[in-house]
């Protein structure tokens, strides 16, 4: 789901080659890599076996360079404004840097939440530590500074903070995400929601829904989205005996997935006896007492962080939803000098921006054009990148897909279902073997 360079490079290998059954390939050596016909999954765990670290060849360290020219001119002000995955991302690129810049990131947490595990750490809440990466460890060098807060207004020219601090920028990216909305029920602590500004209070908010999910009578999950299908999965698999109801709306369970997962899928479902699908009319949290559920997870219509831009300079670029409108060079419509990436940029004018594997390509291009603006040179447009991902149901199930093409349950199993990467990306992230928060 979120490395979508790491995932074509295997699927490109899976699809180029016949399946074989196997699923131990023999020792590596020489005949085997000079043979005229070698073993396909061979070649496969060779090829992953071989690839550096995890973020190695994603766009995070392509971005070293950011752009044919290091900024080498008088020091500029950069003010990153949110603090999840699409923000942090860009942060960890110019930390590794040497351009000529003094980067702020406002976040009003001290942590990185790594958001696309929340439906594992609530149902194995011991485990939920592992979802906070501290910005202490991630921001250590000095070429990016945190500063604790959030936009309460943007100017042309600034940013003031819920504090009244006032930060000058000369290039400003937004990427404050998106959260569910109140009403939503449960389904909001998938997000480090506002007023849950530390580490350890990350930790407690997931595992105080763990231990009201062990203690439920039933579960409502409504959406069948990969939010929807993870949290009711994994919820299902640790708690065999708690009812789960899964509400699809109007269209079948897996609909608009290749044919091959969408079967998968529901096989998957079909085996756990303790969830009942339900395609229909949606269901809401006033719904769920006649279901038996006393705890709900409204997996739909997220609303993008962006209220802090109405009433300012910049109010006009937001679309009808509050998106941020784009340009096919991640600029804001109207603002050379400001980008936005992630879920609190507009999916209908920045298609490849929305979801974490794609959010990494839309780092790849907001960095470089940053330096590029800066040095003077021609933008390049982001690449439209095809829907799809991982969806991990439990540590042994999931499905995949890019397109058209499709990632085979022991590939999800052996990239993501494990650790969901967090694990990896704590230790990428802060260039130390993993620690987390107790």
């Amino acid at each position: 789901q979120d490395l979508i360079e790491l995932e074509a490079h295997l699927v490109l290998l899976l699809v180029a080659t016949p399946t074989h059954s196997a699923l131990t390939p023999p020792p590596l050596a020489s005949s085997h890599r000079t043979s005229p016909s070698p073993d396909p999954l061979l070649l496969l765990y060779s090829s992953f076996s071989s690839l550096p670290p995890l973020f190695k060849n994603t766009s995070l360290n392509k971005m070293g360079i950011c752009g044919s020219t290091p900024y080498k001119g008088a020091e500029k002000n950069v003010v990153i404004v949110g603090g999840g995955y699409a923000a942090v991302y860009l942060c960890a690129h110019f930390q590794k840097s040497m351009h000529n810049l003094r980067i702020t990131i406002l976040s009003p947490g001290d942590y990185f939440d790594v958001a696309w595990a929340s439906p594992r750490a609530i149902a194995e809440p011991a485990g939920a530590n592992r979802n906070v990466i501290q910005f202490s460890k991630i921001f250590k060098n000095g070429r990016v500074k945190h500063k604790s807060g959030s936009a309460a207004s943007v100017s042309k020219t600034a940013v003031t903070t819920n504090t009244g601090e006032v930060l000058p920028y000369d290039v400003l990216v937004i990427a404050t995400g998106a959260l569910y909305p109140a009403g939503s029920g449960d389904v909001t602590a998938l997000k480090a929601t506002p007023g849950i500004d530390t580490a350890a209070a990350r930790v407690k908010q997931l595992r105080d829904l763990g231990a009201k999910v062990a203690g439920a009578k039933g579960v409502m999950v409504v959406g069948a989205g990969f939010s929807g299908l993870e949290v009711a999965g994994e919820i299902a698999y640790t708690y065999p005996n708690l009812p789960v109801k899964l509400f699809t709306g109007s269209k079948p369970l897996g609909h608009g997935m290749p044919a091959s997962v969408q079967k998968g899928l529901v096989a998957s479902f079909a085996k756990k006896t303790n969830v009942t699908v339900i395609t229909g009319p949606r269901g809401s949290a006033a719904d769920a007492e006649q279901h038996g559920c006393d705890v709900v997870f409204m997996c739909t219509g997220m609303v993008p962080t962006t209220s802090f831009l109405q009433g300012g300079d910049l109010a006009g670029a937001l679309d009808a939803k509050g998106f941020v409108q784009t340009t096919p060079t991640l600029q804001v419509k109207g603002f050379s000098n400001v980008f936005s990436f992630g879920d609190c940029a507009s999916p209908s004018q920045s298609p490849s921006m929305s979801g974490y594997h794609t959010i990494n390509a839309a780092a790849g291009v907001v960095g470089p054009n940053i330096i590029r603006m800066l040095n003077g040179e021609a933008l390049k447009p982001v690449k439209p990148a095809e829907e799809g991902g991982m969806i991990t149901l439990n540590k042994s199930e999931g499905a995949g897909y890019m397109g058209t093409m499709v990632f085979p349950n022991f590939l999800v199993k052996m990239m993501k279902s494990g650790d969901l990467f967090r694990g990896k990306m704590s230790g990428e992230l802060t260039g130390a073997p993993p620690s987390f928060v107790k």
